[in-house]
């Protein structure tokens, strides 16, 4: 009877093994040891804890077939997006994650080879994702392979562009989304799917995808509610915005392109943040057209809301020194740097004032003062333990 009963309990105890769903790591090291020792890739689900569709996606990750699928083939760790010692490794590895949930398969020394954006939530689609994995020539590590083989399958560029924004590699992401527009029917743009394009690949004002629902903003608005997400198309244009303004690309717009990125401002509702994050590079742009009148009423109107924030007025002082290359305008330095002074206490605060006042005492031609303000801000410096490099090269300069 006993040896029927330990049958009994070893049949439903492998029954139970097999039911089993993906089983998971306990910790990111734990898991790339195991893949090592097992020769076997390692997947990590990134998710969020609040997030709907990652949390309609665990009954999936949890059935029989899928976890039987990458208990088989992978070492399975999930990453909760909220948790900053969890998001490390994704920092480290230089990974950026657009939405969630996101599968990320890694070789076991750590390196990325796939990500997959999980499709829907359905086991058979989730274990696709796997099963592509497996064939090493499909892995995404292999796109710029295949793109350069001449492949340009819409499908093929939309999954390059992604990964190319995953893996922060904005250049190529840049030409890969170029292509899926050149690629895309031009009498669908107004579809949902060309608006998911965009979401999903576009990083660049200058894209024919952003051009066009930039002029269509009411209809992404349509889609985003019909999706559940109202004012999401304020999001996903916003961060279009503001990879263009803060990139390289950004830095040489010219002033009436800035005016339209202002205006884009505006229409999605983030007018009051137009100044702000358009100022510096208006006032750039208006100073190389040959236009620095208009440039430092800019420059002027901005300091005037300032008049408070001590190390805001210095880094305007070193604005105007940093991008003028005569005298005429040294008066705006000037006072920008006698209005910070009395506002500032902090060590750093003041090795960088007395920095900025050295450099347009050199400017002005005085270079007996600006030795005597080089010395009060290497003294400062020192207090506050800033590094001494670039006021040892201005001190070079003035011997």
């Amino acid at each position: 009877m006993k040896k029927i009963y330990l049958l009994l309990l070893l049949a439903i105890s492998a029954q139970l093994t097999f039911a089993q769903g993906i089983i998971w790591e306990t910790d990111i090291e734990t898991a790339f040891k195991k893949a090592k020792a097992a020769n076997k890739l390692v997947f990590v689900e990134c998710y969020l804890p609040t997030c709907p569709v990652c949390q309609s996606f665990e009954p999936i990750l949890k059935s029989a077939s899928v976890g039987s699928f990458y208990n088989k083939n992978f070492i399975n760790f999930k990453l909760n997006g909220e948790k900053a010692e969890q998001v490390k490794f994704l920092n480290a590895k230089n990974i950026y994650l657009p939405n969630f949930p996101m599968f990320l398969f890694f070789d076991a020394n750590g390196n990325l080879v796939h990500q997959a954006e999980s499709g829907e939530a359905k086991e058979e689609s989730v274990i696709n994702v796997g099963k592509t994995v497996t064939d090493p020539e499909k892995r995404a590590v292999n796109y710029k392979k295949r793109y350069e083989a001449g492949e340009r399958d819409l499908n093929f560029l939309i999954a390059y562009g992604f990964y190319s924004r995953v893996i922060r590699d904005t250049t190529t992401n840049l030409t890969i989304a170029n292509a899926v527009y050149d690629s895309f029917p031009k009498n669908e743009l107004n579809s949902p799917t060309s608006w998911a394009i965009t979401k999903k690949i576009v990083q660049d004002l200058d894209n024919g995808f952003a051009q066009y629902w930039f002029e269509h903003i009411s209809t992404a608005g349509q889609y985003e509610a019909s999706g559940g997400h109202p004012d999401g198309e304020k999001n996903a244009l916003g961060v279009i915005l503001q990879t263009s303004l803060y990139s390289p690309r950004g830095q040489n717009y010219s002033s009436a392109k800035l005016n339209t990125i202002k205006g884009y401002m505006n229409k999605l509702g983030f007018g009051q943040y137009a100044e702000g994050a358009t100022w510096q590079l208006e006032s750039k742009a208006l100073i190389k057209e040959g236009q620095s009148e208009k440039a430092f009423v800019i420059v002027n109107n901005f300091a005037n809301k300032l008049l408070n924030n001590g190390a805001a007025l210095v880094y305007l002082g070193s604005f105007v020194l940093d991008n003028t290359t005569d005298k005429t305008y040294l008066s705006y330095a000037d006072k920008y740097l006698a209005q910070a002074k009395p506002l500032l206490k902090d060590n750093g605060q003041l090795a960088e004032y007395y920095y900025q006042s050295a450099k347009l005492q050199q400017r002005k031609g005085d270079a007996t003062l600006a030795r005597k303000e080089l010395t009060e801000a290497k003294k400062y410096a020192t207090l506050s333990k800033t590094d001494l490099k670039k006021f040892n090269e201005l001190e070079a300069q003035l011997k």
